[in-house]
């Protein structure tokens, strides 16, 4: 009995790992994104972007809670850089997360402004959301990455 015993701790972790023992590490989330943008126009002497027109509202491919709608977004929106990480536009509060591929100038704009930037990610029904801006000369286009 004992020889059984001690075999059986010896062999277990091998019994284990070949029978696929549960390693969470091995799971892999699903991911999904939900892209639209709104052409724009800076306009000279304030700190605000004219919204010209707004893309059709964006729907993921795989997660339902993956979507995206402009209706909410004012025709002006006011943008203010905090620090050289963080942006303030509208309603929303952003921080940097890298250049665009190509770089952008438009007088009177800072330009730390054309870039992508990240919104806070959320936490709804499971799905973790999470808003990326990409703000370029004439458009801001808006990518919600999901996972699950």
């Amino acid at each position: 009995m004992r020889r059984f015993l001690f075999m059986m701790l010896c062999f277990l972790p091998l019994l284990l790992v070949a029978c696929g023992a549960d390693d969470s590490s091995s799971y892999t989330p699903i991911q999904d994104t939900a892209e639209t943008s709104a052409r724009i126009q800076f306009v000279p002497g304030t700190s605000e972007i004219a919204v010209l027109e707004k893309g059709p509202d964006a729907n993921g491919q795989v997660i339902d809670l993956c979507t995206f709608s402009l209706d909410t977004i004012d025709n002006r929106l006011a943008y203010r850089l905090v620090d050289d990480q963080t942006l303030e536009l509208g309603s929303s509060r952003f921080t940097y997360s890298k250049p665009l591929a190509t770089p952008v100038s438009v007088s009177g704009v800072p330009s730390r402004l054309f870039a992508v930037w990240e919104g806070a990610p959320t936490v709804r029904q499971g799905v973790t959301l999470a808003l990326e801006l990409e703000i370029s000369a004439e458009r801001l286009l808006f990518r919600m990455n999901c996972a699950q």
